[in-house]
């Protein structure tokens, strides 16, 4: 059986300890890789994918899904399948004021 390839960029791959994975392609939406990859790399990966408070993904969090953003496919429902590649990234944006 084939695999989904996962890549994790930034500070998710730093935070998660893991540059690439590979999940059971039986896996058929974002939601059941993301439950995969929760499952095999546990609490760390919960916390950093998942807002605690409502269950949805992290503000911030960016999700290719062979090139194309998975919210234009479905967000969390977009189809996954066997080969396909699904980059992860998440981009914090701060905002600094200064004066003088």
């Amino acid at each position: 059986m084939g695999s989904v390839k996962v890549r994790f960029y930034g500070a998710l791959k730093h935070e998660l300890g893991v540059e690439e994975l590979e999940v059971d392609g039986s896996v058929r939406s974002l939601r059941d890789l993301l439950d995969a990859i929760v499952k095999e790399l546990g609490d760390r990966a919960k916390m950093a994918l998942f807002d605690e408070s409502t269950g949805d993904l992290r503000t911030g969090l960016v999700v290719l899904i062979n090139g194309s953003p998975a919210s234009l496919s479905g967000g969390l429902d977009a189809s996954v399948f066997e080969g396909d590649e699904v980059v992860l990234d998440r981009v914090e944006i701060i905002e600094v004021e200064g004066g003088g």
